[in-house]
């Protein structure tokens, strides 16, 4: 991994940063759930024996087993990236064009921030970055767009 300049952050800090678990990830105390066994949000009762505090999901708000949970997480993983520094080529001719199709949308600070590879990416911002990068007419797939393409669980 790559380290970054001026005391930032290396990229495996980063990583692990979006790999954790989100702090007071709320537990679900819905004994009734039929997703009970599969949800984190479910296992994560089991986790929290030493804290003295709980966040807790509404249980009435979800009581009704007939719909789907909109709280349900399976523990799924999603590819995120880190960085497009290495877009040299990208820099020459389409480096305006480009950053100014991004910036409409995400803005100037995040850019930079996703750019450095400091905010990890998700796939959807992925997809919006290299479809600004395909307009200007610079083509190549994600994995050698961005810097680095790791796994994450979707909390």
């Amino acid at each position: 991994m790559r380290q970054l300049k001026n005391n930032r952050p290396t990229y495996a800090q980063v990583i692990a940063k979006q790999q954790a678990k989100p702090k007071d990830y709320a537990a679900c105390i819905n004994t009734g759930c039929p997703n009970a066994q599969q949800c984190l949000h479910a296992k994560e009762l089991t986790l929290k024996g030493d804290t003295p505090t709980l966040t807790v999901i509404n249980p009435t708000l979800y009581a009704d087993a007939t719909k789907p949970c909109p709280m349900y997480r399976d523990g799924s993983t999603e590819q995120y990236a880190l960085g497009f520094t290495r877009q040299t080529i990208l820099m020459d001719k389409l480096k305006r064009p480009f950053q100014q199709r991004c910036m409409q949308s995400i803005g100037q600070s995040r850019y930079y921030e996703m750019r450095a590879g400091l905010t990890p990416i998700p796939p959807q911002l992925q997809a919006y970055i290299l479809s600004c990068a395909h307009a200007v007419g610079y083509n190549v797939p994600a994995d050698r767009f961005f810097d680095c393409l790791f796994p994450s669980t979707k909390w």
